[in-house]
């Protein structure tokens, strides 16, 4: 399940995927056998239909709390670095005095309340509803954008850069900060998942994570949605 998304800049968004077990991935019809357990019906169906959704509500204080102070307690470690490495991707500018980093890499590696969230909330049963009750966490990022900065990613699809063979993964994020359309937020095309895989190489076949515009169906425009938001809503 994996509409097309691009994203301009975003606020502080982590970003949780899960997947069906290796051979007991569920088709859709043998989901929707399944009664929900977060979400209601009309909005498991409406995700189906689209390939993505928001979701509001799901995310208490407490919970929003615990994840800014995981998340400040990261940028503080960040301080200590000087260039990239497989913890943090820095941001142009980056220092000890100004931390500015683009992305925390595997959050839940790096403080408790990370795994907490994606293993003891409700973002597995929200996975679960549209994946179905066999569920493996598989990969986990902290995105940021710092003002005047951030990082654009064109259309593009996730799926030919995960290691996956059949189309049971799903992303499941919450916003930590506002997220609006001022910002440059994550924007998918709905029904997109049902569409063919693109090419994301370039004319000299280097992978460049991009689908040119021209290539994308002739109504795009008709079906691009904004998942902007204020914190603690979720978008799949």
């Amino acid at each position: 399940m994996d509409a097309l998304a691009s994203q301009n800049l975003m606020g502080a968004l982590p970003s949780l995927r899960y997947a069906g077990y290796e051979g007991k991935s569920m088709l859709m019809e043998d989901i929707l056998k399944h009664s929900t357990r977060v979400l209601s019906e009309k909005q498991r169906s409406r995700f189906f239909e689209d390939g993505c959704m928001v979701v509001e509500g799901l995310v208490g204080s407490e919970w929003l709390g615990r994840l800014h102070e995981a998340m400040a307690s990261n940028v503080e470690a960040s301080r200590a670095v000087t260039e990239s490495d497989t913890r943090f991707v820095l941001e142009s500018g980056h220092s000890a005095d100004s931390p500015r980093l683009r992305r925390l890499s595997s959050p839940v590696s790096h403080h408790a309340d990370f795994w907490s969230f994606a293993s003891e909330s409700v973002s597995a049963d929200v996975a679960a509803d549209v994946c179905g009750h066999d569920l493996k966490f598989y990969h986990s990022k902290l995105n940021f954008k710092w003002p005047g900065g951030g990082q654009r990613f064109d259309w593009h699809q996730d799926i030919q850069a995960w290691p996956h063979t059949d189309y049971s993964p799903v992303t499941v994020g919450v916003y930590l900060e506002d997220v609006t359309e001022a910002q440059g937020p994550l924007k998918a095309i709905r029904g997109s998942h049902r569409a063919p895989l693109y090419s994301m190489y370039d004319e000299n076949r280097n992978w460049v994570l991009r689908i040119p515009e021209e290539n994308l169906p002739a109504d795009w425009r008709e079906r691009e949605v904004s998942l902007t938001g204020p914190p603690a809503r979720w978008f799949c």
